[in-house]
């Protein structure tokens, strides 16, 4: 078992990229000038006329892609049960969201790599959840209903590119909480 001080590094890896992610994509849709909230899709701004904006989004897809599967893979050794299980889903949704920043929506397959993103990445929560809920942690657990309700409220309300961004927020804060939980618990 690894002792609490180990798990450190890899709560700063989860709290740092979900919060400098949003941040990123926000600087990539000024810098682009003609992305729009819930007309556009994220993965746009990976193919913008902005060459800047591209590489934005891009690279920042890639590093927090690695990034987010370090994580997962340090949750995975770390914790036990739902919550291993929730860091290897985890490590896998890393990987392909550097696919995503890699095979842009100029190739067919991006569609596929960015649904199933989302699939590995919704799973993972829930499977997280679960182990919160098992080892008590409230506060988690209140987090993750909260970001479960408002992508299901945003499900009714936004075409699917205002959804994805909903849903890239949720995970962010997830990813947060999930970074402090990971300092903070015993279990």
């Amino acid at each position: 078992m690894v002792t609490k001080i180990s798990a450190a590094p890899f709560a700063f890896i989860a709290i740092l990229v979900g919060a400098l992610v949003p941040i990123l994509f926000v600087i990539a849709m000024f810098t682009d000038g003609y992305w729009e909230f819930n007309v556009n899709t994220l993965s746009d701004l990976g193919v913008s006329y902005n060459e800047t904006a591209a590489a934005i989004f891009n690279y920042t897809c890639m590093v927090a892609g690695v990034l987010i599967a370090i994580y997962g893979i340090g949750r995975m050794f770390i914790k036990q049960g739902y919550d291993a299980a929730s860091g290897i889903l985890v490590a896998i949704g890393g990987m392909l969201l550097v696919a995503i920043g890699i095979v842009n929506e100029s190739y067919s397959a991006h569609i596929m790599i960015a649904c199933s993103f989302f699939a590995i990445m919704a799973i993972a929560i829930l499977v997280g959840a679960a182990g919160d809920v098992k080892n008590n942690r409230t506060i988690t657990v209140a987090i993750t209903a909260m970001v479960v309700v408002i992508v299901l409220a945003a499900a009714i309300g936004f075409t699917i590119a205002g959804l994805e961004v909903v849903s890239v927020i949720a995970m962010c804060v997830w990813l947060i909480a999930q970074g402090f939980a990971l300092t903070f618990s015993k279990a």
